[in-house]
């Protein structure tokens, strides 16, 4: 994916990093896209997670968030859809997710829940928040 994106966008830098390891990065954005990752990172991570987030975006920057939604009693190990990978999926409720980004001192200006559809008993959530 990085080298198509590399292709169709040559003037841009593209990394590889691991999220977990966001304070590396000493610049400032406008905006973050985080899709679909909340889920694979436990809910001290995604804590952690949006905390880094934050110091990285300017004021009233905003951050784009997607992810699988469910009660977190249905976290564990899933297999794809292959059968070929078996990994461990944290869900998590919009309450959770919301109250974490308060907390932080996001607000909350858009969200979407979307009929998952690989999944018919989960939603795919969309929020996305501004950095007051």
């Amino acid at each position: 994916m990085v080298e198509l994106a590399k292709q169709n966008n040559p003037s841009v830098n593209f990394q590889i990093l691991d999220i977990k390891n966001l304070a590396e990065i000493k610049n400032q954005f406008e905006g973050i896209v985080a899709e679909f990752i909340l889920n694979y990172l436990s809910k001290q991570e995604v804590i952690n997670f949006l905390s880094e987030a934050k110091k990285m975006l300017f004021k009233n920057g905003l951050i784009y968030i997607s992810f699988m939604e469910a009660e977190e009693i249905n976290s564990g190990i899933k297999t794809s859809s292959t059968g070929e990978y078996h990994l461990y999926i944290n869900y998590f409720t919009k309450d959770i997710i919301e109250t974490i980004l308060t907390d932080l001192n996001f607000e909350i200006i858009y969200s979407e829940e979307i009929p998952s559809q690989s999944l018919p008993s989960k939603n795919d959530l969309v929020l996305i928040a501004k950095k007051v």
